[in-house]
C-alpha cells in the first residue's frame, strides 16, 4: 500500500510540473464559468446548479481523457515501463497508484468551481439548497473516476497518447449513443440491459439532489472493473506470452471480470437505499402519495404523451418528468413512460403500449367480440321472426270485419303496426349485417394485431337500435293485450290476437336479453388509451383491467413556468408538488374508486354556502379534482340532502357530513328564525344523523346557551362520544395592541403530538404545521363505554391564555375595530377558566348498528374555507407552505378518516421554496462575468507559473 501511495504522489506531482496540467485546470475553469454564467446566473430563474452539474458532466468527456492519456502511455514512450516491470511494486500497485494520482488531480481541478456556490449564495434569495450542490460535486467526482478508469485502460493498451485520448473519447461517446439513442430502437430486454449501464440517467439523478447507493456502486464497480482490466493488461505485457495464448487468456479474463462486475451491480440494484438530500425533500413523495402508492396491488403504468414543440417550456417538462421518475422509483408496481409525439418512433412506442394492454385484456376483448357476434346473429334471426310477426298482424287485420267504425280503426292500426314491424325488421337485419362485417376482419385475423375494435363507440348504435325495437314490441304487446281482452269486440279477432301477444312478448324478451348483454359489456381500457393517444397529448394512469384508466388534466399539470415566475411564484416549488398531487389523485381514483361524498350541513338558505358566498369554491374544486364530490344541505329548509342521486346514483360511496354551527347570537327577523332557534334545529339534525350511524365533522362556535343555563344543542349532540365542548368559554389570548393590552380570539399555534402511546392518525398529519382557530372552543374528553376517543390538537396553557365568559361584546364588535374596543375582556377567577392544557379538536368512534361510526369535533367555526386553505404562503424550515397548512391537513385527513380510508391519511405535498437569482444591474453582471470567465482561469495560470518558479 505504501508503494501505491508513493506512486500516486509522484503521479500527482508530475501533473503539476508540466504546463498542460495547469492549462487543463484553467480550461475547465473557463468552460465551467461559461456554463455557470449561461445556465445559472439568470435573474429571475431558479438559483440551482442542477443544469451546471449536468453539462459539466459532459465536459468531463474530453477533459478526463486528456488527464488519463499519459498515465501509462508516457511510461511506454519514455521507456520507464521497463523499470516498473523490474520494481518490487506489482501491476496492481502501479495501476492503482497512477489512477489515484489522476483522481487527486481531478479533485483539485474541481476546487476552483467551488466559487460558483458562493456566488450563487450571494446573488440568490433565499439561500440555495446545499444538498443538491453536494450531490452534484459527488456526481462529478464519481463520473470523473469512471472516465479516468476507462482512460487508464486505454492508456495501458498503447504507447500513443493520441490514440489513448481518442480511444477513451470514442468509447465514452459510444456508450452515450448506445444507452441514450440506440436504446429507443431495441426490444424490451436489450433496452433494459443498456438502461442499466446508462450514465446519463444517473448523472441527472445526482444533479437534482437524489443519492442512490446503487448509483454510487455503479460508478465504483465500473471504475474497479476498468482498473482490473488495466492491471491485467500490464500483467500480459509483463509475461510476453504467444499471441494466440494471450488472445484466449484476454477473452476469458474480460468475460469473467465482466460477469463479476455485472453480478455485483445486479446485487447492489436489488438492495439499495435512496436518499433525498435536498433540504425540502423536493424529490420525495408526500405521505399521502406514498400511502396511495402502497395501495397498489397490480402493475400500473403512468404514460405521459406530449409534443415538445407544443409545450415550449423545458423547465416545466423537466419538473414533471422528475415527478414521474419519483413515482417510478417508489414502487416496483409502477412503470412510467414518456412519449414525445414529435419523434418518429412515437407511433411505435404507442403501438407497443396498446399491444401490451390488449394482450393484458385479451380475455375481455374476446368476450366482447363474442358478444357482438352473437348479438349480430341474434339481430338477424329476430329480423326474420319480426317478418313472421308482420304476417301475423296482417292475418289479424283480415280477421277483423269492417262492420263498425271501431273495427275499421283497428284494421288501420294493425296494418300500420305491421308496416312498422317490417321496417324495423329490415333495419335490424341491416344493423346486424353491418356489425358482422365490422368484426369479421378481427375474427378472421385479417386486421393488424395492434388495431383494436372500437367497442365503446360501436356499442352505442347497436344498443340504440335494440332499444327502439324493444320499445316498439313492448308497445305492440300492450296494444295486442288490450285488444284481446276487449270484451265488447268480436271473439274471432280476439282469439287470433292472443297467440300474437305471446309471439310479440317472446321476441321482445329475446331482444331485451341481447340488449342487456351489449349494455353490460366490460370496458376495454386499451381502446380508451388508444383513442387518447391518437387524439393528441395526454397523461394516463393505466391500472389492471379491473381498475381501469384515469386521466390527468394536462392544463393543470403543465403550467407555464414563465407565468408562475412572472407572478412571483417559484415554478420548481409549485409545479412539482402539484404534479405529484394530481398523479396521486388519479391513482387514488383507481385504487379507491368509491371516493367519499362531502355533505356541507348548515342552517342557512339553500345555495348560501357553496353558491353566492363562495366561501368554499376553490376548496370544492380541488376536492372534485381528487374525485371527492360536494353537495350542500340547508338542513332547516330541505328535508333531505339534495343532489345525492346525481353524485352517488348507486349509493355505494362513503358519505361524510360537515356540520357548520350557526351564530346563536343573531336575532330573529321577519324572514327567518333566530340564531338560537337555528342552533336548536341544527342540533336535532345532528342528533338524527348520529342515530342513523353517519360520520360527521362538527365545527363548533361560541354559544349563548351556557350563559342562560341551558346546554348548547350541538355540544349536547356529541356528548355521547365523550367529547364535552365548553361553548360558553371561547379562548382568548392576551397581547399588546394599538391601545395597549387586548384580548385576541385568534388562536394560532403549531400542534404537537399528544402523550398517548398510539396517537390518532389525524394528529400525526398536522403535527408541526401552523394552524389557526378563530374563536376556539375548548373541549374536554371523558371515557364512555363502547367509545374510543382521543385529542387531535392540544395547546399548552399559559397565563396569557384563558377561556372567557364575557365574550359577547367582543363577538358583536366588527373584526376591524376589536383591537381598539375599550373595556377589553380580562381574566377573572370567578367566571373564566384556565387550564394546563387545552384540547381544541378531538375524534371518537364507536360500534353502532354493526358498523364503525366516527366523529371529529373541531372547536372552531372559522378553521376552514378558501380564506384559510388558500391564504398567503410563508417559508417554514425551508419550505414554502400555505400559511395555515395545518388546517388543510386537518380537513383532508378528517375526510379520509371518516370515510374509512385510514391508509390514505397523510400530509400532501406543499409548495416548496426554490432559491431565485436576484435582479442584477449591468455593472454587477459584468463584474461577475469578468471575474469568473477571465479572473478565475488567469488566477489558475498565475498559480501554475508561481509553482513552476518555486519547484521547477
Amino acid at each position: 500500500m505504501r508503494r501505491t501511495i508513493t506512486i500516486a504522489q509522484r503521479e500527482l506531482s508530475s501533473m503539476f510540473r508540466v504546463p498542460a496540467g495547469w492549462i487543463i485546470i484553467a480550461l475547465f475553469a473557463f468552460l465551467t464559468g461559461v456554463l455557470f454564467v449561461n445556465t445559472t446566473l439568470l435573474p429571475g430563474q431558479p438559483g440551482t446548479l442542477r443544469y451546471f452539474f449536468m453539462y459539466s458532466g459532459w465536459l468531463l468527456i474530453p477533459i478526463a481523457p486528456a488527464i488519463s492519456m499519459r498515465l501509462m502511455s508516457e511510461e511506454y514512450r519514455s521507456g520507464s515501463f521497463e523499470s516498473l516491470r523490474t520494481a518490487p511494486a506489482g501491476d496492481w500497485s502501479v495501476t492503482l497508484g497512477k489512477y489515484l494520482g489522476s483522481v487527486g488531480y481531478l479533485v483539485l481541478m474541481l476546487v476552483p468551481s467551488l466559487v460558483y456556490p458562493l456566488v450563487l449564495m450571494m446573488v440568490s434569495e433565499p439561500t440555495p439548497d446545499w444538498g443538491p450542490i453536494g450531490a452534484g460535486y459527488l456526481m462529478l467526482v464519481l463520473v470523473g473516476m469512471l472516465y479516468l478508469a476507462i482512460g487508464m485502460l486505454a492508456s495501458s493498451l498503447t504507447a500513443s497518447q493520441t490514440l489513448a485520448f481518442l480511444g477513451t473519447v470514442m468509447s465514452l461517446i459510444l456508450l452515450m449513443v448506445l444507452t441514450d439513442v440506440i436504446i429507443a430502437q431495441l426490444g424490451v430486454f436489450w433496452a433494459g440491459v443498456l438502461r442499466s449501464i446508462s450514465i446519463t440517467s444517473r448523472v441527472g439523478e445526482l444533479a437534482k439532489g437524489v443519492i442512490d447507493t446503487s448509483t454510487i456502486a455503479f460508478f465504483l464497480i465500473g471504475s474497479a472493473w476498468m482498473l482490473v482490466l488495466s492491471a491485467g493488461t500490464l500483467e500480459i505485457k509483463r509475461l510476453g506470452r504467444p499471441r494466440a495464448y494471450t488472445l484466449a487468456t484476454t477473452i476469458v479474463f474480460v468475460l469473467v471480470t465482466c460477469a463479476a462486475a455485472g453480478f455485483a451491480g445486479y446485487i447492489t440494484s436489488l438492495h439499495h437505499e435512496r436518499f433525498d438530500v435536498t433540504s425540502t425533500s423536493a424529490h420525495k413523495l408526500s405521505d399521502r402519495a406514498k400511502r396511495i402508492v402502497e395501495r397498489l396491488d397490480s402493475p400500473t403504468k403512468i404514460v405521459l404523451a406530449v409534443s415538445r414543440s407544443n409545450i415550449n417550456d423545458q423547465l416545466t417538462l423537466d419538473i414533471v418528468r422528475d415527478v414521474l421518475e419519483n413515482y417510478d422509483q417508489s414502487s416496483e408496481l409502477i412503470e412510467t413512460s414518456f412519449i414525445d409525439l414529435d419523434q418518429a418512433d412515437a407511433i411505435k412506442e404507442s403501438r407497443r403500449l396498446i399491444s401490451d394492454l390488449a394482450a393484458q385484456e385479451r380475455g375481455v376483448i374476446d368476450a366482447n367480440l363474442e358478444t357482438f357476434r352473437s348479438a349480430a346473429q341474434r339481430m338477424q334471426q329476430v329480423a326474420m321472426q319480426m317478418n313472421t310477426l308482420s304476417e301475423s298482424l296482417a292475418r289479424l287485420r283480415e280477421a277483423i270485419p269492417a262492420t263498425t267504425q271501431t273495427n275499421v280503426n283497428n284494421r288501420a292500426v294493425f296494418e300500420q303496426r305491421g308496416a312498422i314491424v317490417r321496417i324495423a325488421a329490415q333495419t335490424l337485419a341491416s344493423e346486424g349485417e353491418k356489425l358482422l362485417d365490422a368484426i369479421a376482419p378481427i375474427l378472421n385475423g385479417d386486421r393488424a394485431s395492434d388495431e383494436l375494435f372500437p367497442f365503446d363507440t360501436a356499442a352505442g348504435p347497436v344498443a340504440q337500435s335494440l332499444t327502439q325495437v324493444v320499445t316498439q314490441l313492448d308497445d305492440l304487446a300492450s296494444q295486442l293485450e288490450a285488444f284481446s281482452n276487449a270484451e265488447e269486440l268480436e271473439s274471432g279477432p280476439r282469439t287470433v290476437a292472443r297467440p300474437i301477444v305471446q309471439q310479440t312478448e317472446a321476441l321482445r324478451d329475446s331482444i331485451a336479453q341481447t340488449l342487456d348483454r351489449v349494455v353490460r359489456m366490460p370496458r376495454v381500457d386499451a381502446v380508451r388509451v388508444d383513442r387518447a393517444l391518437k387524439t393528441g397529448e395526454t397523461m394516463l394512469i393505466i391500472g389492471p383491467p379491473e381498475q381501469g384508466v384515469a386521466a390527468v388534466d394536462l392544463d393543470a399539470l403543465l403550467v407555464s413556468s414563465q407565468a408562475l415566475d412572472d407572478s412571483g411564484i417559484s415554478a420548481m416549488g409549485y409545479i412539482g408538488p402539484r404534479a405529484q398531487e394530481l398523479i396521486a389523485s388519479a391513482i387514488a381514483r383507481l385504487v379507491a374508486p368509491a371516493q367519499p361524498v362531502l355533505v356541507f350541513v348548515h342552517s342557512g338558505q339553500p345555495g348560501e354556502l357553496l353558491g353566492a358566498s363562495q366561501l368554499y369554491t376553490q376548496t370544492v374544486n380541488e376536492l372534485r379534482d381528487r374525485g371527492i364530490d360536494s353537495v350542500e344541505w340547508a338542513a332547516l329548509e330541505q328535508t333531505s340532502v339534495p343532489g345525492l342521486d346525481v353524485v352517488d346514483p348507486l349509493g355505494n360511496r362513503p358519505r361524510v357530513y360537515f356540520v357548520i354551527a350557526p351564530d346563536s347570537t343573531t336575532q330573529s327577523t321577519q324572514s327567518g328564525l333566530s340564531g338560537a332557534k337555528r342552533a336548536e334545529a341544527l342540533g336535532e339534525t345532528v342528533q338524527r344523523l348520529l342515530r342513523s350511524g353517519e360520520n360527521l365533522v362538527v365545527s363548533l362556535s361560541p354559544s349563548i346557551f351556557p350563559s342562560a343555563g341551558r346546554p348548547d344543542p350541538l355540544a349536547s349532540a356529541v356528548e355521547a362520544f365523550g367529547i364535552l365542548p365548553d361553548t360558553g368559554h371561547p379562548l382568548m389570548r392576551e397581547r399588546m395592541g394599538p391601545i395597549g393590552r387586548i384580548a385576541d380570539p385568534f388562536t394560532a399555534f403549531v400542534p404537537q403530538m399528544s402523550g398517548e402511546d398510539t396517537p390518532h392518525p389525524i394528529a400525526g398529519t398536522i403535527e408541526g404545521l401552523s394552524t389557526v382557530l378563530t374563536w376556539a372552543v375548548p373541549l374536554q374528553i371523558e371515557a364512555r363505554e363502547g367509545v374510543t376517543n382521543s385529542p387531535l390538537m392540544t395547546l399548552a396553557g399559559s397565563d396569557e391564555l384563558w377561556g372567557e365568559s364575557g365574550w359577547l361584546s367582543l363577538w358583536r364588535r366588527p373584526a376591524q375595530s376589536r383591537q381598539t374596543m375599550p373595556n377589553q375582556p380580562e381574566f377573572n377567577d370567578r367566571d373564566d377558566v384556565r387550564r394546563d392544557e387545552w384540547v381544541l379538536a378531538a375524534a371518537a368512534q364507536r360500534e353502532w348498528a354493526g358498523t364503525q361510526q366516527r366523529l371529529v369535533v373541531i372547536g372552531s367555526n372559522g378553521w376552514s374555507g378558501d380564506a384559510i386553505f388558500t391564504g398567503q404562503a410563508q417559508v417554514i424550515d425551508g419550505r414554502v407552505m400555505q400559511q395555515w397548512a395545518g388546517n388543510s391537513a386537518l380537513f383532508d385527513s378528517s375526510i379520509a378518516w371518516l370515510a374509512g380510508m385510514d391508509d390514505l391519511i397523510g400530509t400532501g405535498s406543499e409548495a416548496r421554496p426554490i432559491a431565485t437569482i436576484k435582479t442584477l444591474d449591468i455593472r454587477q453582471q459584468s463584474v461577475i462575468r469578468w471575474l469568473l470567465l477571465a479572473g478565475m482561469p488567469a488566477l489558475v495560470l498565475l498559480l501554475g507559473m508561481a509553482y513552476r518558479l518555486a519547484f521547477g
